[in-house]
């Protein structure tokens, strides 16, 4: 099976997706795992590394971790960012054409990337606060709020 995981964000979303590529790999798929500089690229793994343009590191050096920060840094760098990121999944996908599109919520063409070339698609989210459900409250909420805020 052919598997394209794709991770954009800092070192801890990439490393889950990284263990999932050499996984996959060494059961015998053919696996394209492109991510950020965040991680540095392993010398002779298993699986295809492909790079994605940007550093959330570099982000957070320059701008720092407060959200007021972090907007005043969007429009320059952190958009640019996405959106190279986004252009270049989408293209690495059409062209790779694999069976399934494993990838992290930031890369939010990956879904429709996967089903323009008949993969199948599944987001991975670190901390599930994007992906709605009743099993629990919402990641970041205070304790003991109901379960169907979420």
């Amino acid at each position: 099976m052919k598997i394209y995981v794709a991770a954009l964000g800092s070192r801890g979303d990439n490393e889950p997706f990284r263990a999932f590529a050499f996984e996959a790999a060494s059961a015998g798929h053919d696996v394209f795992f492109a991510h950020t500089s965040d991680i540095p690229f392993e010398d002779n793994p298993p699986y295809a590394e492909l790079p994605l343009n940007g550093s959330f590191h570099s982000f957070i050096d320059e701008y720092g971790m407060s959200l007021a920060s972090a907007l005043k840094g969007y429009q320059n760098s952190m958009k640019p960012m996405l959106e190279g990121a986004w252009a270049l999944t989408t293209d690495q996908i059409r062209t790779l054409t694999p069976d399934v599109v494993v990838y992290h919520p930031k890369l939010i063409t990956a879904a429709a990337a996967a089903h323009s070339v008949g993969a199948i698609a599944v987001i991975v989210e670190m901390v599930p606060t994007l992906t709605p459900t009743q099993e629990f409250a919402a990641a970041g909420l205070p304790l003991g709020l109901p379960s169907w805020l979420n």
